[in-house]
């Protein structure tokens, strides 16, 4: 969490990040989907990593972290809510 709070507390507005180890051929699979996502289909970052982490049991464990005025809020995302 604490590199997330670093990135966010600098002025990012959203990260994606793991919650465990996945191997690397799921970290590019999911980071193909979400870009495939982003360039063809003018999604939103919320919308893109759901359906990214569908791709796999091992792409559930990628979050999206945001954050809003002065609080840090986690994201839940799986297949079924936001």
């Amino acid at each position: 969490m604490k590199l997330v709070e670093s990135f966010l507390h600098s002025g990012v507005k959203s990260y994606v990040g793991l919650i465990d180890y996945v191997d690397g051929n799921v970290a590019l699979m999911f980071t193909i989907r979400l870009f495939y996502g982003f360039i063809n289909h003018d999604k939103t970052l919320e919308e893109v990593v759901r359906e990214a982490r569908l791709t796999d049991e091992e792409t559930c464990t990628f979050r999206v972290y945001k954050q809003y005025e002065t609080d840090l809020f986690y994201i839940r995302m799986n297949a079924f809510h936001i």
